[in-house]
């Protein structure tokens, strides 16, 4: 079946937006024909059929301004002298369509009015976010300037946002709203080049039937102008098909929807295991809304926006999920990343405007804003003007809609991040986002029940009592949700191999047996393992030993898995010297331990921007540089970016960079004379390591509660902390 895409009618000949173009077209060809050859002695096509090149992107543009221009209450208006036009332009194109509007448009709108062409000038801002009052009164004085000449001023603002208060009182002639390219926009500019072939009802009949013609790019236009078969519009037509229907599919291939979000009706809380902490916050946003449904509280009381933060594969898509299960409506996905795939900026907002609508008419709802880190953060750090431009205009926009949204009653926001440290400040601010929530990895018990729903219930009498089962359970230490999801699979898938050679057994009675799952956890140990465990369990025994005999806060898990280790511990949130001196010497412990039991230390601890050296060359550099919690001689406090410090540290003066390298050895030492005098206790901790593979807070604590090292039966530790009736496995070699 052919789905018709609704599209405005063709103009007729004399209609403005064509008039626009012709003008476009012959000024063009007037040009070319001025300068026969290029600089390079090339001579340029001057038949009517092929305009130079890239000129279909810029009529593109030029017919939707005019149609923006044509809709005005009074078009003719913006032709006043002394007048102020706003113009919704792609902020990274802002002058360009302005020069478009100024050069183009209005001098065709003047000609077709008969009236006198005004002396026109562009007023930009580089961010109408930040415009202080120092900028706001050089805007002015700028205004001032160009309407005491009689001139028009034209200023050209992010599409979707509110007049700012600084043009308050000023009455504007008119708001340019720039639409999004159309089957009206294609068939005025074929009709401009005189391109022959269909008449005109027939041009926009098959136009209408072509697709989604906002998603081309400049790219496809400039390529189906310049076609072999180009000389008619027959051509052209089926090269805009092929093109927009590659674009129609890219949002779909680059975004597939998340597995949480497909099964989102059938999902609950109840159904996600290892919450912790924040299981109540998310019951009482559920509650809340259950009760504001039930008209028993009003929707200003209800907390219903919350930020969720944690690691790849924690959980975060299915928490949203599970929310809108409880409250019985969809997941409206408004990720910057799916709605980026819409086009550019002004394409974008439209598709961010298309779901805040959506979402209004499908309340109770959950709109997820997955990997909010990806809108950064407006400051726009080191990056390009141009796109820390856009990204601010992007940014604000989330903004408007967002508090729009979360203020419409029976609409829970979600914010989901990885990285919550690179959010901007007023996107989660109190007021826009009611709760903070970290999700951290499943611990072993999380694990076990993950692994146990993915298994279905078709498993084998007393499978996670069997060796197999703890097996598979070390195998996942460290791991996400989906890891255990994705061994049950491979068990079932294992099952129905094994099932088909049995034609004793009937398909409908297939259980997975402990082979199944051992046959599961082989096939999945074929990605790359940690291949020194018990390396890295001396490595994390010496963070865990340092951490607690310098008073820092207590870990609340610690594991090492097949293909990662680490220790999970609250963060210090704000530092003093010696607090920051006792961090530096917990991160450097891994190192110090490997030194002192093996005799030798690892790439490991340095491989990467998040191993143990980065942060503590990091942290180093904070202290000496931003923070000033060590001050040499007589310097003066000055603020330095640490992270300067650290990209190139030969920006650093020796004074400086010799406080850096003081502090890191002088943590080192200390970590060092710690690890020294306790020993035992690091042994002991990386046997229980190696033994349990993940230990939770009160396991740790068991284990560290005698410094001088005198093992309270660490044989039992895992059995009664942790993993009661767990069988132990023997250690890796």
């Amino acid at each position: 079946m052919t789905t018709t895409h609704p599209q405005p009618s063709i103009p007729p000949t004399g209609d403005f937006p064509l008039t626009a173009l012709r003008r476009y077209s012959e000024r063009r060809m007037r040009a070319a024909e001025e300068h026969a050859e290029d600089d390079l002695g090339n001579g340029i096509l001057l038949d009517r059929w092929r305009l130079p090149q890239g000129s279909p992107a810029m009529m593109s543009i030029v017919a939707r301004l005019a149609r923006g221009v044509a809709v005005l209450p009074d078009p003719a208006a913006i032709l006043a002298p002394a007048s102020v036009v706003l113009l919704d332009a792609d902020v990274t194109e802002d002058t360009l369509y302005g020069g478009l509007l100024m050069r183009e448009v209005m001098p065709s709108l003047a000609h077709l009015h008969d009236r006198p062409m005004p002396q026109v000038e562009l007023v930009t801002v580089r961010d109408w976010s930040e415009l202080d009052s120092v900028s706001a009164s050089s805007l002015s004085h700028d205004l001032v300037k160009v309407l005491s000449r009689g001139a028009t001023a034209i200023v050209p603002l992010d599409p979707g946002t509110e007049t700012p208060a600084v043009l308050g009182g000023i009455r504007a002639t008119g708001r340019i709203r720039v639409p999004t390219l159309a089957a009206v926009d294609i068939a005025a500019m074929l009709a401009a080049c005189e391109r022959s072939g269909w008449d005109d009802a027939d041009v926009a009949e098959r136009l209408s039937r072509i697709g989604p013609l906002h998603l081309l790019r400049p790219l496809h236009l400039v390529h189906a102008w310049h076609a072999p078969e180009a000389e008619d519009a027959a051509g052209i037509v089926r090269r805009l098909a092929d093109a927009t229907a590659w674009a129609a599919t890219r949002p779909s291939d680059d975004a597939a929807p998340d597995e949480a979000e497909r099964d989102a009706p059938d999902l609950r809380l109840a159904d996600l295991h290892g919450l912790d902490a924040a299981a109540p916050v998310l019951r009482r946003i559920v509650d809340d809304v259950r009760d504001w449904q039930a008209g028993r509280l009003d929707w200003r009381d209800v907390g219903a926006s919350v930020l969720l933060a944690g690691p790849p594969g924690c959980g975060k898509t299915s928490a949203a999920a599970a929310i809108a299960g409880e409250i019985g409506g969809p997941v409206i996905d408004l990720s910057y990343t799916q709605l980026q795939a819409a086009g550019h900026l002004g394409q974008m907002l439209a598709a961010l405007d298309e779901g805040v609508a959506r979402a209004k008419a499908s309340t109770p709802c959950v709109v997820l804003v997955d990997e909010a880190d990806d809108l950064g953060d407006r400051s726009g750090g080191d990056a390009s003007a141009r796109n820390s431009r856009y990204m601010r205009s992007v940014v604000n926009a989330y903004l408007t809609r967002l508090s729009k949204v979360a203020a419409t009653p029976g609409v829970v926001v979600v914010l989901a991040t990885n990285n919550p440290s690179l959010l901007d400040p007023a996107l989660v601010r109190a007021g826009r986002v009611d709760h903070h929530v970290h999700l951290a990895l499943p611990d072993r018990a999380a694990m076990a029940a993950i692994l146990t729903d993915g298994l279905r219930g078709q498993v084998t009498p007393g499978l996670d009592r069997t060796p197999a089962w703890f097996a598979a359970l070390d195998a996942l230490a460290g791991g996400s949700g989906a890891d255990a999801a994705r061994l049950a699979r491979e068990a079932i898938a294992a099952a129905r191999d094994r099932a088909r050679h049995d034609l004793e057994t009937p398909r409908s009675d297939i259980r997975i047996t402990a082979a199944d799952l051992e046959r599961a956890a082989r096939r999945d140990d074929r990605r790359t393992v940690l291949t020194d465990r018990r390396r890295v369990a001396i490595h994390e025994a010496g963070h865990l030993v340092a951490g607690h005999l310098l008073r820092l806060p207590a870990p609340t898990r610690a594991w090492v898995g097949p293909r990662s280790a680490g220790v999970s511990a609250p963060a210090v949130t704000s530092y003093t010297l010696s607090t920051a001196r006792a961090e530096l010497a917990a991160l450097l412990a891994g190192r110090e331990a490997e030194r002192l039991v093996l005799g030798s230390i690892s790439s490991g601890a340095g491989a990467g921007a998040a191993s143990d050296l980065a942060k503590a060359t990091l942290l180093a550099a904070e202290v000496a540089t931003e923070w000033h919690l060590e001050e040499a001689g007589d310097s003066a406090p000055v603020w330095r970016s640490a992270e300067r410090t650290v990209a190139a540290p030969d920006w650093t003066d020796r004074r400086t960079a010799g406080a850096i390298g003081r502090l890191l050895a002088d943590a080192r030492d200390t970590a060092a004379t710690v690890l020294r005098e306790h020993r035992a206790i690091v042994e002991r901790m990386a046997g229980a390591l190696l033994r349990e593979r993940d230990l939770d807070g009160d396991a740790i604590a068991l284990l560290l509660a005698d410094p001088a090292g005198q093992d309270p039966a660490a044989e039992a530790v895992g059995a009664e902390a942790h993993h009661r009736d767990r069988e132990p496995t023997a250690p890796p070699p």
